[in-house]
């Protein structure tokens, strides 16, 4: 039994995943990896703290950014850039920035870090100029997801991972804008799992999974 554990995915498979990311990607594909992998029961914990994965009994998660945590072990799955973007719309009503220092007149929506207690601040490169903006508008939201329901209701400007934009985008809901002074370092999205545990077969299928649910890119 052990070594077929070992082999085939089976059991209780565990995962944390950031809110938006969960939601957006890995959560409505979960029933084609439940009938891929039949003998696997999924517990998805959907939250934006960085949990304990040893504490917690968590098998492997998915998680946003540089990682700081040295014992766990992490397969790069997608490389996010950031695009701004606002709704058709705002963009008709309120006019298009063309240089971030436009911004300061527009209402600028902010992403709030429960971790930093502060709005995330927004960087944009152009020809080796570096600009740093912080939102100061009105409205900030702790949720990637719900930050573009309101861009997308026309309640200002965002800035966004381009996967979790890119629908929108496409469907026309909202338009990038400042394309020339985009962020130009990508943002790493990864899978993680303790480095004392070894690579099951449950943990290997999801990290497999996951990585196929993000668009590929032709750069």
């Amino acid at each position: 039994m052990l070594t077929a554990g070992r082999t085939t995915p089976r059991g209780l498979l565990r995962i944390d995943l950031p809110t938006a990311i969960g939601r957006q990607f890995v959560v409505p594909a979960l029933p084609r990896f439940a009938a891929q992998y039949p003998e696997l029961r999924v517990v998805a914990i959907l939250e934006d703290r960085r949990v304990d994965l040893l504490e917690e009994g968590v098998d492997a998660a998915v998680r946003i950014g540089p990682l700081a945590d040295s014992s766990l072990v992490a397969r790069r799955v997608y490389e996010a850039n950031f695009v701004t973007c606002a709704s058709p719309d705002y963009l008709a009503l309120h006019g298009t920035p063309q240089t971030p220092a436009d911004l300061a007149g527009h209402q600028c929506l902010g992403l709030y870090s429960l971790s930093l207690g502060a709005v995330l601040e927004w960087v944009f490169e152009k020809d080796g100029d570096r600009v740093a903006f912080r939102p100061a508008g009105t409205l900030a939201v702790s949720n990637a997801e719900a930050l573009l329901d309101a861009a997308i209701a026309g309640a200002g400007i965002a800035m966004a991972f381009d996967a979790m934009a890119g629908r929108w985008i496409a469907s026309g809901a909202l338009r990038p804008i400042l394309q020339d002074w985009q962020r130009r370092d990508r943002y790493p999205i990864s899978v993680v799992y303790p480095q004392n545990r070894h690579l099951s077969a449950k943990v290997r299928a999801f990290s497999d999974f996951v990585a196929g649910l993000f668009p590929r890119r032709r750069d």
